[in-house]
């Protein structure tokens, strides 16, 4: 027998307590509190095939404006409701729950799905902006002074193979030669199992130049790289830089060495879900089938946390504008803090990193500024904490850089809609 578990989000989002359960496909009645007066009530499934707290946090502060209730298919059963009725469907589909997309195929109430897995099936979906990640994982990795720069394949699936391409072109773009580690290709080539990935990770590893710079598509992949490092005596990040995807804390921060990625904003994709459900409820067609939200930059951790650069005065003078950005330094204050000659370390910059240290400076405070506008702070005390001298030097720097006023990027990037 399946159940469903029954949330009400108003009760989920204020006293994170979940309502007793219930048949599947029985009618619950919404409380009279949920109901907005003047439009119908709904009762949603909210059915990923496992769990993410980010996703539901996004979609539940989204139904909690519209007076819905959404149901959760029990987590520890994985159970779809087999005569489930209702107005309409979150879903992720992917090729371990064959079930959910049967359920899809076969519902007659909207659907929106967070995944590209199954393109025959024609329902809207909100994903991330693969091309978006990809940009700023290079960027990220190119940034610290890597040369050599992989992405490492794991799956013949949608976000591996449209993450890696873009990690390959805007590398090309930036004049680098990233490459793709292909697990998959490896994998039938040499006719190699699954318990074969960790050495053959491990012997790639060690035959490839160092220090080099790795990203995998999800945090979750980012342990494989760790035990074949292991495996291999090799050092995260002194020899090998490893960039995850998602910025899943609990994926993250429990590793061996606490793990940088990129924020694809999780709560987002479930609140614009949740959003484009709404418009499909109400009769409206999607201007797009598949809605693409960027992330929202790189949450560094250890495994990235460090310089890979030859020049020991080059070094140097990347540390004192990442330890010093902040404050009202400028380029000429970044040649000063290493014994050598401006003209000297000018080319040992343009050599080593493609950029003048004037350049690295306003990178890091633009980078910094727009990870501050995205957490929706004011634009005066931005330009402060990034160290501009004033609103006006930071607005004129930040459009040139981005070709955005800072007041607009702000809107666009804040969390909250």
């Amino acid at each position: 027998m399946h159940f469903t578990l029954i949330f009400h989000v108003n009760l989920l989002m204020i006293c994170g307590m979940a309502s007793p359960l219930s048949p599947a496909g029985a009618k619950t009645p919404i409380p009279a509190n949920l109901v907005r007066s003047g439009e119908p009530s709904r009762r949603v499934l909210f059915a990923l095939g496992w769990y993410d707290h980010s996703l539901h946090r996004g979609a539940a502060r989204y139904a909690s404006r519209h007076g819905w209730v959404f149901e959760f298919p029990s987590r520890h059963r994985e159970a779809i409701p087999d005569h489930w009725d209702g107005d309409g469907v979150i879903s992720l589909m992917n090729a371990a729950n064959p079930k959910l997309t049967a359920l899809v195929r076969a519902s007659r109430a909207p659907v929106v799905d967070l995944a590209l897995w199954e393109p025959s099936i024609p329902v809207p979906r909100v994903v991330p902006d693969s091309d978006q990640i990809g940009r700023l994982g290079v960027e990220h990795l190119s940034a610290r002074g890597f040369h050599h720069l992989y992405f490492l394949v794991l799956e013949n699936v949608w976000a591996d193979q449209e993450r890696s391409e873009a990690f390959i072109q805007h590398g090309r773009r930036m004049g680098l030669n990233p490459q793709v580690l292909d697990w998959p290709a490896a994998r039938a080539s040499r006719r190699l199992g699954r318990r074969d990935l960790e050495p053959w990770l491990a012997g790639e590893l060690q035959r490839l130049p160092h220090p080099l710079a790795i990203m995998v598509s999800n945090d979750e992949f980012a342990r494989f790289v760790l035990r074949a490092s292991e495996s291999a005596g090799l050092g995260i990040p002194e020899q090998i830089a490893l960039l995850g995807v998602n910025n899943e804390r609990l994926d993250c921060e429990c590793l061996s060495v606490p793990l940088s990625s990129v924020d694809v904003n999780l709560e987002q994709m479930g609140y614009e879900a949740a959003a484009l459900l709404h418009r499909l409820m109400r009769g409206e067609t999607p201007c797009a089938d598949v809605t693409r939200l960027p992330p929202k930059g790189v949450v560094t951790r250890q495994s990235t946390n460090i310089l890979a650069v030859a020049h020991p005065h080059v070094a140097a003078a990347l540390k004192h504008i990442w330890d010093h950005y902040h404050e009202p330094i400028t380029a000429h204050d970044v040649t000063q803090a290493v014994p050598m000659s401006r003209s000297g370390l000018l080319r040992a910059f343009r050599e080593h990193l493609g950029r003048s240290p004037a350049d690295e400076l306003l990178r890091v405070r633009v980078e910094e500024a727009k990870r501050r506008l995205a957490a929706d702070e004011k634009v005066a005390a931005v330009a402060q904490a990034c160290g501009f001298s004033n609103i006006e030097t930071f607005s004129r720097a930040f459009h040139r850089r981005t070709g955005m006023t800072a007041s607009a990027y702000r809107a666009k990037h804040r969390d909250t809609p």
